[in-house]
């Protein structure tokens, strides 16, 4: 029995039942699923076939589609409303997030097509959103929601199936074995939503702006034509982009603004350190005398170490063996054991983790520190030195914490970094 609201391949001289529609899988030579051009995405091929046909490059992550193929696909399950409060939170918002989460819930019954929640890291977006997911499924709408990096879509699973457990879930990224079977929310990476046409009446786009999302628009293409005719997209993000700054400032996109953590705690300023020699150290096999120092005087601390390389990676952990502490380990998008190793630095079987800009956001901690090494380096942008430091302080019970930048340099990113978080807080105090 194939779900409904997805996309299926069959070969294209297939017989197709009753109450299926068929689409091609290009349309003027543009791939029918995720919007490629064919001069730069789509090659032509002979494979054990009489005539040459073409096939996607650009939405292989799901699967090949070909032009000896074509999509059946019925529309999504109209399922009965209920009575039942499906949300389970024990919970309860601030008045800032509160006011936020009846505007959003607002707007979307009122039929608002884009909604962007811009708040700073640690504000709390996720639990602002439980009353319009509620409202939605109760309603027996389908939700999707969407995370950028496949450690941020399984952190997010775990907390809606907590807050949402009467609801059939699932979660779809790249390595998960799950297979979707008409779930009313489903947890995906957004690559995941080029499987879809039509199924979604609310998408959730979680760190809107980063990568690989904000620069492709196949998977922009994608996600809007996941969505029915009719939704609602919710857009998230503690750093939007210029342009939607500009379409926030101009009223195009109807947006609510927190500067305020959810425990009332100021955002952790980050502290520069001069640190000229670092990167060379680095480089030799050596490990940076003042990183050495800084990690030995907080000794009992637990810290997050970013750096702009993979190939510091694995140098820099067994620096940190044998010289500091034996429990260490590194990340990155490379790494198949990372969810492992994340989760074990989570419950503090970890001392270190190295990684890269793969857990700059969407990921949580509880009482860590962060270190940024080569933090001059030009990977090290405004929105990424933003959300690294938005690791810090998270939690309600260990809402301080301390963000160390060692550099050869001070950079404009670096500068605003320290100008805009100092802005948030000051316009947070002012507001009471």
């Amino acid at each position: 029995m194939k779900s409904k609201g997805q996309l299926h391949l069959v070969p294209i001289n297939c017989e197709v039942l009753e109450g299926w529609q068929t689409f091609p899988t290009f349309e003027k030579e543009q791939c029918w699923r995720c919007g490629s051009d064919t001069n730069k995405k789509i090659i032509q091929v002979t494979h054990g076939v009489s005539e040459p046909y073409y096939y996607c490059r650009s939405c292989l992550a799901v699967g090949s589609a070909n032009t000896c193929q074509k999509y059946i696909w019925q529309p999504p399950l109209q399922r009965k409303g209920t009575d039942v409060n499906l949300l389970e939170w024990e919970g309860c918002l601030t008045p800032e997030q509160s006011v936020i989460s009846n505007h959003l819930k607002e707007a979307v019954e009122k039929g608002c097509e884009r909604y962007f929640i811009w708040a700073v890291t640690g504000a709390g977006k996720t639990e602002i959103l439980y009353e319009t997911i509620a409202f939605f499924l109760q309603n027996g709408g389908q939700v999707a929601f969407i995370s950028p990096r496949r450690a941020a879509c399984i952190d997010v699973s775990k907390r809606l199936k907590k807050v949402f457990s009467r609801t059939q879930q699932v979660t779809l990224h790249q390595t998960s074995e799950a297979v979707y079977k008409d779930e009313q929310l489903v947890i995906a990476t957004a690559p995941q939503m080029w499987r879809f046409y039509c199924a979604f009446d609310l998408i959730i786009i979680d760190e809107v702006d980063a990568f690989p999302y904000v620069s492709s628009l196949q998977l922009q293409y994608g996600t809007k034509r996941a969505l029915k005719k009719t939704g609602s997209s919710v857009l998230l993000s503690a750093t939007p982009t210029k342009t939607q700054k500009q379409e926030m400032r101009t009223g195009i996109l109807p947006y609510a603004h927190l500067n305020k953590r959810y425990h009332g705690y100021a955002l952790v300023v980050p502290r520069l350190r001069l640190d000229v020699q670092g990167a060379k150290c680095l480089m030799r096999g050596i490990i940076p005398d003042k990183l050495k120092k800084w990690l030995l005087k907080h000794e009992k601390r637990h810290v997050l170490i970013f750096v702009p390389e993979i190939s510091w990676i694995s140098s820099l952990v067994t620096m940190l063996k044998e010289t500091v502490d034996i429990n260490v380990a590194g990340v990155s998008a490379e790494d198949k054991e990372r969810e492992q190793k994340i989760e074990a630095f989570r419950t503090r079987k970890l001392r270190f983790l190295v990684t890269t800009t793969i857990l700059e956001r969407g990921v949580n901690f509880t009482d860590i520190d962060v270190v940024i090494m080569n933090a001059h380096h030009r990977l090290y942008n405004l929105a990424v030195l933003i959300q690294i430091a938005g690791r810090v302080g998270r939690s309600k019970n260990f809402p301080t914490g301390a963000v160390i930048c060692f550099h050869a340099g001070k950079t404009a990113a670096l500068n605003s970094m320290i100008k805009e978080i100092k802005k948030h807080n000051h316009e947070a105090a002012s507001d009471g």
